[in-house]
């Protein structure tokens, strides 16, 4: 009786929702909405939005909760693959229903289904935790064709899995991934990246990680035990000087599988060719940033940024390490940032080598401080 309750519950919020806004249980459900509409996350949605639905794909969002699929009346074909739900009490309210993907989830048992009212349904139930299939042994109003009822996990068999990963640069020209997998396991997991690692929180939320040095080479997630979960290319920003007019071929030393997806830049153009990029200043430029995305066939990997700058517009101000025209603290944390092998946005290296031995270091610092204290001549 209290099933019975609860579905003509969300039934009644369905139909009575259709000329409202849609206020969502799950802000995760929301964002694939979103994502699927094509709106920002301030934008409303009204419930004439959601009936135009008819398939959509909400994996790998992190999903707990979908008590939000009764705003899709019209919804035929679901994807809620690798998330993590594990109640599917809510899709009995979806009369159009006909394919749902719910492999890779945390669900134990999907015989609420059983009492579905729809005539055929497809449920793909790969790498979940269920171990009884009997509720679909038996005649029932719906015709079911379950897959991957042989693929179930244990829940006491180690599972590790990766779900989303790629690599942004952050508002301080460090690279930072972005994350999001799952693992029952004990041991610790892990960002690494050449011979430095980060912890990792493996929970099927989204995460991220200011990547530790400065990488020249693949950034993973690993588990303590050695396991490997998935792997992405980081592609650090780097500064070029480029006239006025030029043009530059910049070689993001991308491996085989991987393309740039996409370029963009105020005051240039650009061209892709596989993993190298072209790039044309404008006749007026002084200074400009490429940025780009980066692609394993189709899975996005990664976004980074290269800095141009006019060599006639670079300042020749002894000690401006990040060419602002003035010499400042901000100069002694660029400096400082580059010795210890952090990239920063901009470095002028001719500024910097202070003492001029070809070598940027402490003594270098050591002189930059000197300068702004006035205890020399610049």
């Amino acid at each position: 009786m209290k099933k019975i309750i609860n579905i003509a519950f969300l039934l009644a919020v369905t139909i009575t929702g259709q000329a409202q806004k849609v206020v969502f249980y799950s802000p995760e459900f929301g964002e694939g909405v979103r994502l699927y509409l094509g709106l920002s996350e301030n934008d409303e949605i009204q419930q004439t939005q959601m009936d135009t639905i008819t398939r959509i794909n909400l994996s790998g969002l992190g999903i707990t909760d979908i008590r939000d699929a009764v705003y899709l009346p019209a919804v035929r074909e679901l994807d809620l693959s690798y998330n993590n739900i594990d109640d599917v009490e809510a899709l009995l309210a979806l009369d159009s229903l006909r394919r749902v993907d719910l492999s890779n989830n945390q669900l134990e048992s999907i015989n609420i289904l059983a009492l579905s009212n729809v005539d055929t349904m497809v449920v793909d139930v790969t790498n979940n935790y269920i171990t009884d299939f009997s509720y679909f042994y038996s005649p029932t109003h719906c015709e079911f064709t379950l897959l991957g009822t042989g693929m179930q996990q244990d829940k006491n068999a180690p599972y590790f899995d990766v779900y989303q990963l790629f690599v942004d640069i952050n508002a301080e020209g460090k690279p930072e991934v972005f994350y999001r997998g799952y693992t029952n396991m004990e041991e610790a997991a892990y960002i690494a990246c050449g011979n430095a690692q980060t912890a990792a929180s493996m929970d099927g939320d989204t995460h991220s990680a200011v990547v530790p040095e400065n990488p020249t080479s693949a950034a993973m997630v690993i588990l303590a035990n050695g396991e490997r979960g998935d792997t992405t290319w980081v592609v650090p920003p780097a500064l070029y000087e480029l006239e006025a007019g030029g043009t530059v071929s910049i070689a993001t030393g991308l491996p085989e599988g991987y393309t740039i997806g996409s370029s963009y830049s105020k005051e240039g153009t650009s061209t892709i060719d596989g993993t190298s990029i072209s790039y044309t200043a404008g006749e007026a430029m002084e200074s400009d940033t490429l940025y780009i995305s980066y692609y394993e066939g189709k899975q996005l990997r990664g976004f980074t940024e290269f800095y141009l700058v006019n060599p006639d517009m670079v300042s020749t101000l002894r000690g401006d390490v990040n060419n602002d025209r003035l010499v400042s603290h901000a100069d002694i944390a660029a400096l400082s940032f580059k010795i210890v092998g952090k990239n920063p946005p901009i470095f002028i290296q001719r500024n910097a080598d202070l003492n001029g031995d070809g070598k940027i270091d402490i003594a270098d610092v050591t002189a930059l401080v000197n300068i702004i204290l006035g205890n020399t001549t610049q």
